[in-house]
């Protein structure tokens, strides 16, 4: 479909949601906000297990009723594991700076809460809290498939209550951080320190700031003038107050113990990493 923001100003109206074992939760909206473009985000681990297969038939189910309720709109398919939070944050985030971009933000972009996992609609929360022109929004339900007693049939195992689940893998512990790191030059920075820690084996201040200045990060010129320290030492009190600092403050790196002008990047700064490493094409 092509995009009509650009010569008509028309705002593209976008929607993002998760398809694991819901329809109606995705299709209605679409027809609701009258989308022009959905993404549709879904996982399927292994297409030859039947359990997994039932998850590729929602989606194609999905699919189907979008043609037949809202024909115009243009579906894209986009295959993410939908049971981890970085990667969902991750996939939300490039969806909106891809749209961004192409429409030159002249977009409403819609992510559906309801549809998908835990993990997914804590990312779009996120997303939506860094990006105010992200619109997240809910489907309550008007009538649900199953009666009380198929219910019963469905979550109860003698009597007695059960859920969708017999049992469950040990608690996996969801490694947050400060969304802010994900706009301004903070994340970049930080990806050049862990860049140089990866390369260098004993790393010093000066390899990060040689990092910074190939990457185009490094926007400082000591002043001349000022004779009392030297360059070099000018430029090492400009990297630990404007680039070490703020990443220290926010938690995302902490000196390593012992070695002065040497970091490491935090659980935090890992995890704020991960939703810079993998972008959608």
């Amino acid at each position: 479909m092509s995009d009509p923001s650009h010569d008509s100003g028309k705002r593209m109206r976008i929607m993002v949601a998760c398809v694991v074992t819901e329809v109606a939760a995705v299709v209605e909206p679409v027809k609701f906000y009258e989308t022009d473009r959905v993404y549709l985000i879904h996982y399927v681990r292994d297409p030859d297990n039947p359990s997994h297969r039932i998850y590729q038939e929602f989606y194609d189910e999905v699919v189907r009723r979008i043609g037949e309720e809202r024909s115009s709109a243009e579906i894209i398919e986009v295959k993410e594991p939908v049971y981890h939070f970085h990667d969902m944050l991750r996939t939300v985030l490039s969806l909106y700076d891809k749209e961004s971009e192409a429409t030159r933000g002249n977009m409403d972009m819609y992510m559906n809460m309801t549809t998908g996992r835990a993990e997914y609609a804590a990312a779009v929360m996120m997303a939506s809290m860094l990006h105010n022109d992200i619109i997240a929004f809910t489907v309550r339900a008007d009538e649900r498939m199953l009666d009380t007693e198929q219910f019963r049939a469905a979550y109860y195992e003698d009597g007695r209550p059960v859920g969708a689940y017999r049992t469950v893998k040990d608690p996996a512990r969801v490694q947050t951080f400060d969304p802010s790191i994900l706009s301004g030059d903070l994340l970049d920075y930080l990806a050049a320190i862990d860049s140089v820690n990866r390369a260098v084996k004993k790393p010093q201040q000066r390899h990060y700031i040689e990092e910074l200045q190939k990457e185009g990060l490094w926007n400082y010129n000591p002043d001349p003038r000022k004779k009392k320290t030297d360059d070099e030492q000018k430029e090492r009190m400009y990297f630990k107050r404007t680039i070490a600092a703020p990443l220290i403050e926010g938690g995302f790196i902490e000196e390593v113990a012992g070695v002065q002008g040497r970091y490491q990047v935090t659980p935090a700064g890992r995890a704020a990493l991960e939703a810079l490493e993998k972008r959608l094409p």
